[in-house]
């Protein structure tokens, strides 16, 4: 999420990038009139101001001295190159006169962006497990660099067994795992009331991770269930399913960026949802879709029985097609083996609430009619409240889809929409708009995600609210 002090610099090229920016297709369509409105009334009286005192000679007022010095004709004049104030609108600012761009807090080539290319403000961080520093990015004092400001932390002493890498050396809970299955055993129960950590995050992880059987590598949170031979192979308390329950996406909404459901993955504090502008022309296209039937996810939980409440279980997302009153899995939704491209293997419920490992999510977002924005998604979560009924149909509310869209693939899916606007004729006012903002977007998005563990941010944040109900899908699951 873009800092106070950015958005406060953006302001000038946002106005002009928002002026054209809206959802009406209308080809005529004008300036935002909220956008006009703002600019027009810095300019107009204010009703409720004093009104303005009478500025004639005052009779009892001495008339300037006709001795007084004149102006001293070698006072420098105004700094041409002063920074303007940063809240003008576009049509007010003064003269500029460009340079090269440096990372200075100004906009030097007069391009309406400040520092474009340094990632100021980006999420940065420095060390790992608990000496890891969060930090956001900062001009270097020559101008010609930015920095991470973050500083390594020193590590706890010795690893104990609470679901963090105390000894700062890339591995979690390390001396606690006897069998070598990557499943720790703490020798406390993290999952009831009584946990010792103090910190839900943490009992919930040590909790999904803990071995039932650290002397035996064939039992153990990672290993797959053998659904209805009577035994607990994966710890969960439960012997899995051989039924699949099934369900209906009924919404798909990018929420905004201080939405407290986003979970807070890069460790500064706030909810990561950088892509949360992107809501702004996406969520009613999303929405029509997913009502008017051309938009079909079906979300299905393999393993986990009824009540759902708790389980191990493959969390798949499915797309299909609409044929009469029936829904009906697309060819696309499964790999040349038959399994989901979209899949979420080793989910966990405990108490009804769901967590996945992270996974990888490909989303099409219906923009307009005929216009599509691709977004693939890596580290993707599906997190939420979820239930199985007695017919096997499956139910997600207070759902969140978290995941990170890298650089490359944001330009990948823009590009695409581009090329979607430019096939369609007459073309929506939208392409348009796509082209007026799409310059400015990496001033106003900001990369707050580190997938290779560099300390540097590769890739933007995005969260979005996400829920199904029970709903019948045809060839799913496949006929043995």
């Amino acid at each position: 999420m873009p800092s106070p002090t950015h958005a406060a610099r953006l302001l000038p090229a946002l106005i002009v990038a928002l002026a054209g920016f809206g959802c009406d297709d209308d080809a005529n369509q004008t300036p935002d009139a909220g956008i006009l409105d703002m600019v027009v009334a810095r300019d107009m009286p204010d009703p409720d101001m004093a009104p303005v005192p009478d500025m004639r000679p005052d009779p009892d007022v001495a008339p300037p001295d006709p001795d007084m010095a004149p102006p001293d004709p070698d006072m420098a004049p105004p700094d041409p190159d002063m920074a303007p104030d940063p809240d003008m609108a576009p049509d007010m600012m003064p003269p500029c006169n460009p340079s090269p761009e440096t990372c200075n807090g100004e906009d030097d080539d007069c391009d309406a962006l400040i520092d474009e290319g340094f990632g100021v403000d980006d999420v940065c961080s420095a060390g790992i497990g608990v000496c890891r520093a969060v930090a956001r990015k900062v001009c270097a004092e020559d101008g010609r660099s930015s920095l991470c400001p973050a500083e390594v932390g020193m590590p706890d002493g010795m690893e104990v067994c609470d679901g963090l890498d105390n000894d700062c050396d890339g591995t979690v809970d390390e001396d606690f795992d006897l069998d070598g299955d990557m499943a720790p055993a703490c020798g406390f129960d993290a999952c009831g009331e009584d946990c010792p950590l103090g910190d839900a995050e943490r009992c919930r992880a040590v909790c999904d991770l803990n071995d039932c059987n650290d002397e035996r590598p064939t039992t153990g949170p990672l290993i797959a269930d053998v659904c209805g031979d009577g035994i607990d192979q994966n710890c969960d308390g439960v012997d899995a399913s051989c039924s699949v329950a099934v369900g209906r996406l009924n919404l798909l909404e990018i929420t905004g960026s201080d939405d407290v459901q986003c979970p807070d993955n890069n460790g500064d504090g706030e909810p990561d949802n950088s892509l949360s502008l992107v809501g702004g022309f996406a969520n009613a296209g999303l929405a029509n879709a997913i009502n008017g039937l051309s938009l079909n996810l079906f979300v299905s939980a393999a393993g986990l029985q009824p009540p759902g409440d708790v389980g191990i279980f493959d969390l798949a997302v499915l797309t299909a097609q609409r044929e009469g009153d029936a829904f009906v899995l697309d060819d696309t939704a499964l790999d040349a083996q038959g399994r989901p491209v979209i899949l979420f293997p080793r989910s966990r419920v405990r108490d009804g609430e769901l967590r996945t490992e992270p996974g990888v999510f490909s989303l099409d977002v219906p923009v307009v009619a005929g216009v599509e924005l691709t977004l693939s998604f890596s580290d993707a979560e599906i997190r939420g409240q979820v239930s199985v009924n007695d017919a096997d149909g499956f139910t997600l509310e207070n759902g969140v889809l978290w995941g990170a869209v890298t650089d490359d693939d944001l330009e990948a899916a823009l590009d695409g929409l581009e090329a979607g606007c430019m096939a369609q004729d007459p073309q929506p006012a939208f392409c348009e708009q796509l082209i007026n903002l799409r310059p400015i977007l990496p001033n106003l998005l900001r990369l707050d995600q580190d997938l290779d563990g560099d300390g540097e941010s590769d890739a933007y944040s995005a969260c979005l609210l996400i829920g199904a109900a029970p709903a019948a899908l045809e060839g799913w699951p496949p006929m043995e």
